[in-house]
């Protein structure tokens, strides 16, 4: 699967200020991370499946986030934020490791993630890992 830029017209999200740009490599976690930012209504920008493909797409849509759940080593995730930053300095970065990995957050400050979110998370943890990060929860309530 190539990158997928998604048009920002065609969602019934109440917020479009609030979108997201995916990357990981496994199918089933995009499609997760999919339904998660669906439900906490955010705009879904692009998803890819590789870091170039993600940095591309977050360079063509200036996401306000970016979800990072790959299974490469953390100096390519960090390579990758750090590049994020670069072209969106505003970006948030949430990235998704399996809780028995070991992580050490790398000196460059440009190349941590804003929060690391370990798996497996509830959706309680992964609302409080988007809005904590950042995202202002949409209106949901009908006006009466």
């Amino acid at each position: 699967m190539s990158a997928v830029a998604v048009d920002p017209t065609s969602s019934a999200n109440e917020n479009p200020a609030n979108t997201a740009v995916v990357v990981a490599e496994d199918f089933r976690a995009r499609l997760q991370l999919r339904g998660l930012l669906l439900m906490h209504h955010v705009q879904l920008a692009g998803e890819a499946e590789t870091i170039r493909k993600g940095l591309d797409l977050v360079r063509a849509t200036r996401p306000t986030h970016l979800l990072i759940e790959l299974t490469t080593d953390d100096s390519a995730c960090f390579g990758l934020i750090s590049e994020a930053h670069a072209a969106v300095p505003t970006v948030k970065v949430i990235l998704i490791r399996p809780a028995a990995q070991g992580y050490s957050p790398p000196t460059d400050l440009t190349s941590r993630p804003d929060i690391l979110l370990r798996e497996p998370y509830s959706n309680l943890e992964f609302a409080q890992a988007v809005y904590s990060s950042g995202f202002e929860p949409a209106n949901t309530r009908s006006a009466d």
